[in-house]
C-alpha cells in the first residue's frame, strides 16, 4: 500500500462530516486525550500513516466503508459511499444496471 495524502483528506472530511473535533475523534476511537489531536492532525496532513487499525474503528463509527478512505478517484469514493448507506435491495437493483449498461457497452 503505498502512503497517499488522500487517506488525510478523507479522515478530516469524515470528522468534519461528524461534527468532531481531533481530541472527540480520538476519544470515541480509545485514544487518550494527550495524544489524539496530534496523532490525528498528523493523519489528516498525511505527515504519517494511520494504521488500518484506525481505519476500522474510524469506519464503523462513521459508517463510511473502509475502502473509501483508500480510493483516490473522487467521483468513485463518493459512489462508493453512496453505494455502501443503500438498502440491500437497492444496491442489487443499481449492480443489475450496471450490468445491464456493461452488457449493452460491449455488443455495440
Amino acid at each position: 500500500m503505498t502512503k497517499s495524502p488522500v487517506i488525510g483528506k478523507r479522515i478530516k472530511n469524515v470528522r468534519k462530516s461528524l461534527n468532531l473535533t481531533q481530541v472527540e475523534l480520538g476519544r470515541k476511537i480509545g485514544m487518550n486525550d494527550k495524544a489524539a489531536s496530534s496523532r490525528i492532525s498528523h493523519y489528516e496532513q498525511a505527515t504519517h500513516y494511520p494504521p488500518y487499525e484506525f481505519i476500522i474503528a474510524l469506519s464503523k463509527l462513521s459508517q463510511f466503508p473502509i475502502s473509501y478512505f483508500y480510493e483516490d478517484n473522487e467521483e468513485l469514493a463518493s459512489s462508493i459511499q453512496i453505494l455502501y448507506n443503500l438498502s440491500h435491495g437497492h444496491k442489487k437493483l443499481i449492480l443489475s444496471v450496471l450490468s445491464e449498461l456493461k452488457d449493452r457497452d460491449c455488443a455495440s
